[in-house]
């Protein structure tokens, strides 16, 4: 029984993403690099978050949506409005670079 709820536990933990997107944040899309030549960079942004819960490892998806709004509220607060991940997702942590773009 007490293998049954710890499981239960685990995998509701596991689906839960915990980074809201700030209203600042809201106004900062994700692109590629092939798609930001009209664009000033900002600066960097590195996004952190658990890729283990208890010794489970996490959802992919989960985890990118995570990094990636982690980005966008830290980009905000850079005044840029877009970002390009600099490479994949590694261990629960991804760089990526702001940049601010003509609309």
């Amino acid at each position: 029984m007490k293998t049954l709820l710890f499981s239960t536990l685990l995998l509701s933990l596991n689906a839960c993403t915990w980074v809201e997107l700030n209203e600042q944040g809201k106004a900062v899309r994700l692109t590629q690099y092939e798609h930001i030549q009209a664009c000033q960079k900002i600066g960097n942004v590195t996004a952190k978050t658990r890729a283990e819960i208890l010794g489970a490892q996490r959802s992919a998806e989960k985890i990118h949506i995570e990094l990636t709004r982690l980005a966008k509220n830290e980009a905000a607060k850079l005044g840029a409005n877009t970002i390009v991940a600099k490479h994949a997702e590694l261990n629960g942590e991804q760089a990526f670079d702001a940049y601010q773009c003509s609309q």
